[in-house]
């Protein structure tokens, strides 16, 4: 999806970032690579690598030694050369995947929560995770349609 973005305009990039969030993403070096992407948009600016680095750069997030990892992340993935039209499908592939993964999650935190919580708390956990892993899987279902 990443890849995607880098090769969109603004206005269209715009329209994909804005379905995923930075923390639906497992990597924190993508999740952060996604927020400046969405950041750029907002600001009517095409999220192409050096763009992004220089956003990076300037707010601290890739100076010194992150530079050049940074760099090469964006490389890698600008020369990926995903179909920037799939941008969406990838959009809900993500979401997806951030579904599966928020549902192990909350199986953890249940089975954690079933040897250590009070019993009468214990419906009240299930529901918020079970609400949680829910609203993943409507998102991913509303950017998949």
């Amino acid at each position: 999806m990443l890849s995607c973005l880098l090769r969109l305009d603004a206005a269209s990039a715009l329209k994909v970032a804005g379905l995923v969030r930075p923390d639906d993403l497992a990597s924190p070096a993508l999740a952060e690579l996604l927020a400046a992407v969405a950041a750029l948009t907002h600001l009517r600016i095409d999220p192409e690598p050096t763009a992004v680095l220089a956003l990076l750069r300037d707010d601290g997030r890739a100076n010194g030694t992150r530079v050049q990892a940074v760099a090469q992340l964006l490389h890698d993935l600008y020369a990926s050369a995903a179909v920037p039209v799939s941008a969406r499908f990838y959009a809900a592939a993500v979401l997806k995947e951030a579904t599966r993964r928020r549902a192990r999650e909350a199986g953890e935190r249940i089975a954690q929560a079933a040897e250590l919580v009070p019993i009468d708390a214990l419906p009240e956990l299930v529901e918020r995770e079970l609400l949680a892993v829910q609203a993943l899987a409507e998102r991913a279902a509303g950017v998949g349609s």
